[in-house]
């Protein structure tokens, strides 16, 4: 719900009476809400013989409520005071953010890609069956990183819970399905190095067939870009709430938007387009909301939620 209050006009102040009666409007107003919806228009106008107070909104109802989101329409709420509930799951996802992001990177950088070779599967399998435990503790990893998406989308609902529910909530879907994602990512792992420690299938398989299988199960992360869209929309809903609530800096929320609606344009525009990665490389997807999201975690587990002042 949105108050607007009725400004006075310069030329109000040459006339006192007009002046009382605006300020009584005024403390009428206070107590009247509007609710934009996308296909309302909202247009308010007070007009007096003297002054001239006047509110005119010209434009379609779907941007004054995209406008509203974004808070360039001052909302009702204000800061609103954290309590211990929230400030502890500030910094649950804080940390949740930071040490799944350090195991993600370990396990990508550190391990998977010292073994796979994309382009050859068969150094692939010399390399992986030369190092199995490290193959192995490489998709626990993964596993890891799938819970701790988990623990964090959790934390950022119940901080973001009282200042929408139903966006809280759709945010915290959209991460899920994210992590979930990363399922079939190990489930594809696993069977790589079962398709290469199994005799028996490799012999029903044949040589040639099992490189081609291995190929297929080690070639990428088509996964990941599925479940990247739904990160990038989680992120958008939340960054919305930061910049409605004010727990965290107003341009850092800004940025989160950003960040998140490039994310969701790159990786839909590569759906349909898969020629789009030699415009914008891959690695340029995610890269925004990533900084982004380190730097909320940053700076959730080490200065917290800002208070109501």
């Amino acid at each position: 719900m949105i108050r607007f209050r009725f400004p006075h006009h310069d030329s109000a102040l040459a006339n006192g009476s007009h002046l009382q009666g605006l300020d009584e409007l005024n403390r009428v107003v206070d107590s009247l809400y509007f609710q934009i919806s996308p296909s309302q228009l909202l247009i308010s106008r007070v007009t007096g013989q003297v002054g001239l107070t006047e509110f005119h909104c010209p434009i379609t109802g779907f941007l004054c409520y995209g406008i509203r989101i974004l808070g360039e329409l001052k909302p009702q709420m204000a800061i609103r005071p954290s309590d211990g509930s929230q400030r502890r799951a500030a910094k649950t996802a804080g940390l949740a953010g930071l040490l799944s992001f350090a195991i993600l990177v370990a396990v990508n950088y550190g391990i998977f890609a010292r073994l796979i070779v994309r382009t050859d599967p068969v150094q692939s399998a010399q390399n992986i069956l030369a190092h199995q435990t490290s193959f192995r503790v490489g998709i626990a990893g993964v596993l890891v990183y799938c819970a701790g998406i988990i623990v964090l989308l959790a934390a950022l609902y119940v901080i973001l819970k009282p200042v929408s529910t139903n966006l809280a909530l759709l945010a915290a879907l959209a991460r899920l399905v994210y992590a979930l994602m990363w399922l079939p990512v190990a489930l594809n792992l696993f069977t790589a190095l079962r398709l290469l420690t199994d005799a028996d299938l490799s012999r029903a398989f044949g040589a040639e067939q099992t490189q081609s299988l291995l190929r297929i199960y080690l070639s990428g992360y088509d996964a990941y870009y599925i479940g990247l869209l739904f990160w990038g929309l989680g992120s958008a809903a939340c960054s919305v709430l930061w910049l409605k609530s004010k727990y965290v800096p107003a341009r850092l929320a800004i940025f989160g938007v950003f960040a998140s609606v490039w994310c969701i344009f790159c990786t839909f525009t590569f759906y349909l387009f898969p020629t789009f990665e030699k415009v914008v490389g891959r690695s340029w997807f995610d890269s925004p909301l990533v900084l982004f999201e380190l730097a909320l975690s940053f700076l959730l587990l080490f200065k917290g939620l800002r208070v109501a002042r």
